[in-house]
């Protein structure tokens, strides 16, 4: 008995270690004052201590990232929880590398990086919660949303220089290989595919897999319009296939 014990708590301690930098994220669900943060008006918190002109700075562009959303969308049906990191430790706190990635959703809750205090970033974080929500929440998310369109949407609302109609041209001028992104599906597919055709391009200049979805999302959504988009969502909402709602909406 005192064998299999062992092995169930070896069992625990490596699903733990293995998931620790996830389990860190989870923070975000913690009162904001045992994480060392901030809250400096509804539904935005900001690292202790950050000085007022950088909280000003960042309310003022949370209110201006809203316009990103609404072009695309219409209007906005999500108030997710925003949380601003400044310093090193605080993104070590919540298992973000601050090199690498501008933010992170996480279901009712984003989390930015320095990099990511921008309006174009935390309207791309935002549009993720905004489209998890119309189609229905978490489940139908991962069941059925694609990551290359849930990506490519985020692209096409927050026009990031790195990831947008910029970025595609000097994919295509400098022949840079692109994945073939309609096969990337899962999450662990699309960080794979960031991962690797990224290797030799500056993530601060181009990332690959986001233009790449961004141009594919944005060549139907010229057809399909913001109706299509919205009707999309409605159709997954009531348990029609992404696949099959979005070659209805594609008119090219």
């Amino acid at each position: 008995m005192k064998k299999y014990i062992m092995i169930v708590f070896a069992l625990i301690f490596v699903t733990i270690f293995a998931y620790a930098e996830d389990l860190k994220k989870g923070k975000v669900y913690l009162p904001a004052s045992w994480i060392g943060m901030e809250q400096i008006a509804p539904n935005v918190f900001v690292e202790s201590n950050m000085n007022l002109e950088n909280q000003k700075l960042i309310l003022q562009k949370v209110s201006n990232s809203k316009k990103y959303l609404k072009k695309v969308y219409g209007d906005i049906q999500t108030q997710p929880d925003i949380y601003f990191c400044e310093s090193s430790s605080c993104l070590d706190s919540f298992g973000i590398n601050q090199k690498t990635l501008a933010g992170v959703r996480l279901v009712g809750n984003l989390l930015l990086t320095k990099i990511g205090q921008k309006e174009e970033y935390i309207a791309h974080e935002w549009s993720h919660e905004e489209l998890s929500h119309r189609i229905g929440g978490l489940y139908t998310w991962w069941k059925e949303m694609p990551m290359w369109f849930d990506e490519g949407l985020a692209v096409s609302v927050s026009n990031s220089e790195i990831h947008d109609s910029r970025a595609w041209k000097k994919i295509i001028d400098r022949k840079i290989p692109y994945p073939d992104i309609k096969k990337v599906e899962t999450l662990s597919d699309w960080m794979n595919t960031t991962y690797n055709y990224n290797k030799d391009v500056d993530y601060n200049e181009i990332v690959v897999s986001y233009a790449t979805a961004g141009h594919v999302v944005e060549k139907w959504y010229k057809t399909a319009g913001q109706k299509g988009l919205l009707n999309l969502f409605e159709d997954m909402k009531n348990g029609i296939s992404f696949e099959v709602s979005y070659k209805k909406y594609n008119k090219s």
